[in-house]
Formats: C-alpha cells, structure tokens, sequence
C-alpha cells in the first residue's frame, strides 16, 4: 500500500464530501430561489452534480491508485486536480483579487504534489 498516495486519495474524499455535504446548501439552493428559469436551475444542478460525480471518480482513482500504481491514471487525475487548483486561483485573483475566500486551492494543488511523490 501506498500511503502517500492514501493520504492524497483522503484528502480528495474529503473535498468531494465537503463539496457535496457542505456545499449544496448555501452554494446552490440561493440560486434556486432567485426566481430563474427552469432550465437555468436544471443547469445549474447538472453541472453541480457533475462536479460531485468527478470529485468522487477522482478519489475512487486515488484509492485504486494506493495498491495498484497505473502512471496514466496517476497522471489523469492529477491533471484534473491541478485544473481545478487553477480555477480557484484564477477566479480568486481575476474576480476577487484575492486567494483568501475561496482557499481549496491549497488541496487541490497538494494532491497531485502528494501523487507525484507517491509515484517515485
């Protein structure tokens, strides 16, 4: 077993649970009382929903990847983890001219650093 590997596939388990544990309810459920479109709403719950979905491919991928080392799968979900370290940071900077409100960054980027040293 890998245990570097282990702690970066806990810490995606983790974010995929706050995400869809902690996330929903003050994060999407206001969008849905602001009186939008139907399909604006539906669209809105698809794409949130696929992020949940991701999020819990990407730990499952994780924990695979603790016993059973595949360098693509390694390389895959650390290239998704890093697009979305990127994403937070760019909307941190770009919209909210700073990092600090939205900080899942930090484990975002952690996580492939975790995979990589996991993987040498």
């Amino acid at each position: 077993m890998n245990i570097i590997i282990f702690v970066s596939a806990l810490i995606m388990l983790a974010i995929a649970g706050t995400h869809i544990y902690l996330g929903e309810t003050p994060r999407l459920k206001p969008l849905r009382g602001l009186g939008q479109p139907d399909l604006t709403g539906a669209a809105a719950n698809v794409v949130w929903h696929g992020i949940s979905l991701t999020l819990l491919a990407m730990a499952i991928g994780l924990f695979w990847l603790t016993w059973n080392m595949n360098i693509a799968l390694a390389v895959f979900v650390s290239v998704l983890s890093s697009g979305f370290a990127s994403l937070f940071v760019w909307y941190g900077l770009t919209r909210l001219r700073s990092l600090r409100p939205m900080p899942q960054w930090v484990l975002f980027l952690l996580v492939p650093v975790l995979v990589l040293i996991g993987s040498v």
